[in-house]
């Protein structure tokens, strides 16, 4: 898994499709909205479309953040391996806090994620 979030590139890959996602939903919104005029965004369609741009940019942040935690656990492990022998209590420690990072990194990005697909799927349909 080390290699190919680091060594392969998916971690880069993932990072620059959800910016190239985020960058469309923006400029598809602008042509939605008529350049972004205020009245729409005060419709229902516009109400349930912000919300799921702001969990799109949401999520986007958590992966990032995510980005940078297995980075940190990349060199920390690194470092461990060049060592030697077995980790030392405190980076051990380390690691394992890193990893409860990274997985509760990885839940708020898939809830994220979610609301972002949600709203913006049923953007048309809603009435209030």
């Amino acid at each position: 898994m080390r290699r190919l979030m680091l060594q392969q590139g998916l971690t880069r890959a993932t990072l620059g499709s959800g910016g190239m996602t985020l960058l469309a939903g923006i400029w598809l919104m602008g042509i939605d909205s008529a350049g972004y005029q205020r009245a729409w965004f005060g419709g229902p369609m516009g109400v349930m479309i912000s919300i799921g741009a702001l969990a799109a940019i949401g999520a986007m942040a958590v992966g990032i953040r995510s980005a940078m935690l297995v980075s940190r656990l990349d060199r920390l492990l690194s470092g461990i391996e060049a060592a030697g022998g077995p980790p030392k209590p405190e980076q051990l420690a380390e690691a394992q806090a890193l990893g409860v990072r990274l997985k509760a990194s990885g839940r708020a990005g898939v809830v994220q994620g979610a609301i972002a697909v949600l709203c913006m799927a049923v953007a048309r349909y809603v009435v209030f």
